[in-house]
C-alpha cells in the first residue's frame, strides 16, 4: 500500500486565517519540486481543508477524475446552512468542506499571489482565496455537492440518513456534531473505526439508500448502507423520504427538510465481516440497536459481490 508523504512547514502571519495564501504558495513549491524530480508522477491537483476535514479518498479520486485537470478549475462548495451563506456569501468554496485547485489554476495563483494581499482583511482564509481566484485569475467556483461543509450542531443522524451520494468530505465531526447516538458509542476512536470499516466494505455505495414500503403492516424501512436501518411505523411519502430529517440543531438548510418522526426504531452499523463461498465473497453488515431502556437487537445484511 502506497503511503502519503507528509511535510511540516512553519509560517508567520499576522492573522491565523492568512495561512491559506501560504498553503497555496509554499505547499505548491514543495510538491512541484517533488513532481519535477519524478519521472512517474505528476501533481494534478492541490487540495486544501481544515484540520477537522475528513476526506474519503476513493470518492475524492473518482470525483476529480470527472474533471480535466489541464484546465483552470476551482472546485468545492459553499455551506448548505442558509444562515452561513447569508453571512459569508456563496461565491467561494468553504474550506471546511475542502477545496480542490487544478494545476494550471495553482500556477496562476502562485504567479499572482502578491496581487491578493488586498484580500487579507477578509473574514476567513477560504474567503481570501476565493476572492483572489475569482477576481485575480478570473476563474469562477465550480460547485460540487459531494464536498460537505456541514455547519450543523448536535445530532447529525438525520443528515447522514438523507441520501448522500459520493461523499468526498465531512467537516466539524465531534466538535460541532455527533454522527451516532451516545448509546451506540461515545468513544471517538471507536466511531471513526466504525466509519472506516463501513466505508471500506461498501466503497462507492456508502450511504446509498434502499427503501421498502409495506402497505400491509403500515411500515417503511430505510437502509442507509454502511450507516443505519430505520423502520418507521407509518407509510412515508416520496417527499418525506427525500427530505433531511432535522435531528440536528440551529441550522436551516438549503435542502428540503422535515421534522423528526418519533414512531421509529433505528439500528446503526456495528461491524462488517466477509465470508468466502465457492460462488464468491459475501460481505456481512451487522446493525445494532441497544438504547438505554431496551435490550439489544441486531439486523444482519448480506451484500453479494
Amino acid at each position: 500500500m502506497e503511503r502519503i508523504p507528509c511535510f511540516i512547514d512553519i509560517t508567520f502571519t499576522e492573522r491565523y486565517e492568512e495561512r491559506f495564501f501560504d498553503l497555496v504558495n509554499r505547499t505548491w513549491s514543495l510538491v512541484a519540486n517533488e513532481s519535477d524530480n519524478s519521472t512517474e508522477k505528476k501533481v494534478k491537483w492541490l487540495l486544501i481543508g481544515d484540520d477537522d476535514t475528513l476526506w474519503f479518498i476513493p470518492h475524492l479520486l473518482q470525483t476529480l477524475n470527472n474533471y480535466n485537470y489541464k484546465k483552470p478549475i476551482y472546485l468545492g462548495d459553499h455551506s448548505d446552512n442558509l444562515a452561513a451563506v447569508k453571512t459569508f456569501g456563496r461565491y467561494f468554496a468553504y474550506g471546511g468542506g475542502g477545496i480542490a485547485f487544478s494545476e494550471p489554476l495553482v500556477q496562476n495563483l502562485v504567479r499572482n499571489i502578491s496581487d491578493c494581499d488586498k484580500y487579507r482583511s477578509s473574514f476567513g482564509g477560504d474567503m481570501m482565496l476565493g476572492k483572489c481566484v475569482i477576481e485575480v485569475t478570473r476563474v469562477q467556483l465550480l460547485r460540487n455537492t459531494r464536498f460537505h461543509q456541514m455547519d450543523i450542531r448536535g445530532d447529525a443522524t438525520g443528515y447522514f440518513e438523507s441520501g448522500i451520494q459520493g461523499l468526498v468530505t465531512i467537516h466539524h465531526m465531534f466538535s460541532w456534531w455527533s454522527p451516532v447516538p451516545a448509546w451506540l458509542s461515545e468513544d471517538k476512536e471507536d466511531i471513526v473505526a466504525r466509519f472506516y470499516q463501513a466505508y471500506r466494505s461498501t466503497n462507492f455505495s456508502y450511504l446509498k439508500r434502499y427503501v421498502w414500503v409495506d402497505s400491509e403492516y403500515n411500515k417503511t424501512l430505510v437502509l442507509t448502507l454502511g450507516y443505519s436501518i430505520t423502520v418507521y411505523n407509518q407509510l412515508l411519502k416520496f417527499e418525506e423520504i427525500n427530505a433531511v430529517e432535522t435531528t440536528f440543531c440551529c441550522a436551516e438548510l438549503s435542502r428540503r427538510t422535515r421534522m423528526p418522526i418519533a414512531e421509529r426504531q433505528t439500528w446503526y452499523f456495528a461491524r462488517s465481516y466477509t465470508k468466502k463461498y465457492f460462488t464468491g465473497d459475501i460481505i456481512h453488515h451487522l446493525y445494532e440497536y441497544s438504547a438505554y431502556d431496551s435490550n439489544s437487537s441486531y439486523i444482519l445484511v448480506k451484500l453479494y459481490t
